[in-house]
């Protein structure tokens, strides 16, 4: 077929990391200024998404 050809497959593999990796350096890169304050101290758990 032409949608599923071998040399495609690990094309959408390394398109779909890449992506991820974009994705989650942008969201971490956003919440770390507002997530921290003066002293280094974490504001609360929410704001970094751990509860």
């Amino acid at each position: 077929d032409v949608l599923f050809c071998w040399p495609r497959i690990p094309g959408w593999m390394l398109n779909d990391v890449f992506s991820s990796m974009i994705i989650f350096f942008f969201t971490t890169n956003v919440i770390v200024t507002q997530a921290f304050r003066g002293d280094g101290h974490v504001v609360d758990y929410e704001v970094l998404g751990v509860m």
